[in-house]
């Protein structure tokens, strides 16, 4: 289907909610009935296919996340190629969304590119310049790290000292175990 006019996200919206008979903000809601959840995979797929919008975009203008917006077109995808009322209910809802385009762009008076959000362009981007690397004369290998058994365990006096505290509060968490803490070699 050729795209004569371009549509809104929101004029989906509301043509899937009249076509589908449900109340207004089934499909940016949380409901996940039958007629809200093809409604809503059918925005989807109309916003991704026939408007070329990403995912993300759809997802947000949804409320919806990226994930949640792909499972609904593939799923979509796969059901428009069996069943017919899903081909008819994509053609209306697509023509009626048009509709509401074209009646929103005369009640504003302006063309409809001024008031669609426009797609932004992406400018290229040029390389920054890798430098070249420089070697001086003091700049070597780190150096290697000589770890020392005293950074690691706390002196031996203080175990010595702090023994029986800390049996106590083992004795206390573990009752069942008598094992005694023993002080490293240090």
């Amino acid at each position: 289907m050729s795209l004569r006019v371009p549509v809104a996200l929101k004029h989906l919206v509301i043509a899937a909610e009249k076509h589908y008979c449900l109340p207004k903000g089934t499909i940016r809601s949380r409901v996940r009935s039958g007629r809200a959840a093809v409604a809503r995979q059918m925005v989807y797929f109309i916003a991704k296919k026939a408007l070329g919008m990403s995912f993300s975009k759809i997802g947000k203008g949804l409320g919806r996340d990226h994930t949640s917006v792909l499972y609904g077109v593939g799923k979509m995808t796969e059901q428009l190629e069996n069943e017919k009322q899903l081909q008819e209910d994509y053609r209306i809802i697509f023509d009626q969304a048009q509709e509401l385009t074209k009646r929103e762009a005369e009640l504003l008076g302006k063309p409809i590119s001024d008031w669609l959000e426009p797609t932004p362009e992406i400018p290229e981007r040029q390389p920054e310049p890798i430098p070249e690397p420089s070697i001086d004369a003091e700049q070597t290998a780190p150096k290697s790290i000589v770890v020392k058994r005293e950074d690691i365990y706390p002196p031996r006096a203080w175990w010595e000292e702090n023994n029986d505290r800390f049996l106590a509060a083992m004795r206390k968490a573990h009752p069942d175990r008598e094992k005694k803490l023993e002080v490293p070699h240090v």
